[in-house]
């Protein structure tokens, strides 16, 4: 199959990403791929593991060790990719936390559009056995949600599907498939300026998840079509990961 820029092969038939992350084998070599940035290999191996037995684990994921972390290379200045605004828009990705609260704190999964205070458009995170959302429509507050929980019965070392997504004033997140009401709001959605992250944020004592991500994907209607939650996990389902 040829490499369409923002179409993946797991999402072939879906419309384009606004940008997809992965951990992938190649030529003998472990890489993290990005279709949004003409599918460049992004050398970050500190983050990537390949070699791990454990059959719930996929052969290639980032691994973040509460200190690692990977953002994504491009920023938002003059890019409108990653500004969600008032669009509707799909965040995805796969999650296996091996701590709660590292450092005590929030690890953060993904963030987008925050800035240094971590006020943002989304940062989603684990806390306290579970996942919560964190959106922001001013950069001064997390106005429109404020750890509000997708779920607080989580299960460390177990992969999980986790997205969140927005249709109209509906933003709505889900576990597994099954959707959770977050918020309802006509707000435009902060943006700071400053590039996605990726198991950290732009916090000035950053906030670092512990576990493993792979397959992170996001979907926004400023620069394309959205698809459904039900037609992601329709294809995420049949991943390995889910056990």
């Amino acid at each position: 199959m040829s490499e369409v820029i923002g179409i993946p092969p797991m999402y072939a038939n879906l419309p384009s990403c606004a940008f997809y992350l992965r951990a992938e084998s190649a030529n003998g070599n472990t890489r993290v791929r990005d279709w949004s940035t003409n599918h460049v290999s992004i050398t970050n191996t500190s983050v990537v593991n390949s070699n791990d037995v454990t059959p719930k684990f996929p052969p290639t994921y980032l691994k973040f060790a509460g200190g690692a972390n990977l953002t994504v290379p491009y920023s938002s200045t003059g890019n409108s990719n990653n500004v969600l605004g008032a669009n509707n828009f799909l965040a995805s990705f796969f999650v296996c936390p091996t701590a709660w609260n590292p450092n005590g704190s929030n690890g953060v999964c993904m963030g987008v559009g925050q800035n240094i205070n971590s006020f943002g458009s989304l940062l989603v995170c684990t806390y306290n056995t579970g996942y919560r959302v964190y959106m922001s429509s001013n950069g001064s507050s997390f106005d429109i949600c404020f750890g509000t929980v997708i779920t607080s019965s989580g299960s460390l070392n177990e992969w999980a599907h986790i997205m969140i997504g927005r249709s109209g004033t509906s933003i709505t997140g889900y576990l597994n498939g099954s959707p959770v009401s977050l918020a309802s709001t006509s707000a435009s959605l902060y943006n700071s300026g400053l590039s996605v992250t990726i198991g950290t944020d732009h916090y000035t004592t950053p906030e670092y998840m512990e576990g493993g991500m792979d397959e992170i994907a996001l979907w926004n209607g400023a620069s394309g079509k959205v698809p459904s939650a039900d037609q992601i996990w329709a294809v995420a389902k049949t991943r390995r990961m889910i056990v």
